[in-house]
C-alpha cells in the first residue's frame, strides 16, 4: 500500500464529518492534481504531519488543500509578512514560507508544547529564518505587535490566518485589520 498523502495524515483522527470519504477523497484527488510529491515542500509538509502525530499533537490542523489555497492567496497578492494565531505544529507557517520564499512569518502559540513542536518542524522544514513563533496568549501578544508596527519596527502584514481559540475570533480579526496593508487577506478558520 502506497504511504499516505499528506491530506490522508491530515484527516486521520478528527471528527466524523472530517474524515467523511467524500471530503478526503476530495482533498486528495485535489491535493494529486495541484501538489504532486515531487514538490519541493512535499518531503517537509509530510513529515511534519508525522512529528505532530507523533508528538501527540491534536489533529485539528489545516487540511492541505488549505495550505496550498493560502499560500497561493500570499503569492498573488505579493505578501512579504504573514501574521498566524495558531501554530500547532507549524504545519500552515511552513506551507506558507516554503511556497514564498521572499515572505516572513510570525506565528502566535499559547501552547508551549505546540510552540516547541512547531519550531522543531520549521527548522526542519529549512525554514527557521523567516518563521518566528511567539509563544503567549493572542489577546497578549497583538497589542505588542501592533505597537511594534505604529512605532516601525515591524512591518504590516499582508495575510493573516486565524486558527486559535475561537472565543477570541472577532477580536483577533480587529487587530488583523489594524495591522494590515489595504488590501490584505485575512482568513479566520471555522466560520
Amino acid at each position: 500500500m502506497p504511504a499516505p498523502t499528506t491530506t490522508q495524515m491530515s484527516t486521520e483522527s478528527r471528527g466524523e464529518h472530517e474524515t467523511d470519504t467524500r471530503w478526503t477523497s476530495i482533498d486528495a484527488y485535489t491535493m494529486s492534481h495541484l501538489h504532486s510529491p515531487s514538490r519541493p515542500n512535499h518531503a517537509a509538509l509530510t513529515r511534519t504531519l508525522q512529528v505532530c502525530d507523533d508528538s501527540g499533537l491534536p489533529n485539528i490542523g489545516c487540511p492541505s488543500p488549505h495550505g496550498k489555497f493560502f499560500a497561493l492567496q500570499c503569492r498573488m497578492l505579493g505578501v512579504k509578512h504573514a501574521l498566524e494565531l495558531g501554530t500547532l505544529g507549524g504545519y500552515s507557517a511552513i506551507w506558507l514560507a516554503t511556497e514564498n520564499p521572499a515572505m516572513t512569518v510570525t506565528s502566535i502559540e499559547f501552547d508551549p508544547k505546540h510552540a516547541c513542536v512547531a519550531r522543531e518542524n520549521i527548522s526542519a522544514a529549512g525554514v527557521a529564518d523567516r518563521v518566528n513563533v511567539i509563544l503567549g496568549a493572542g489577546m497578549d501578544v497583538l497589542p505588542t505587535l501592533h505597537e511594534e508596527i505604529e512605532s516601525g519596527k515591524r512591518e504590516k502584514f499582508g495575510f493573516t490566518f486565524i486558527d486559535a481559540d475561537k472565543l477570541n475570533n472577532y477580536n483577533y480579526f480587529d487587530w488583523a485589520v489594524k495591522m494590515s496593508v489595504p488590501r490584505a487577506c485575512i482568513c479566520v478558520d471555522n466560520i
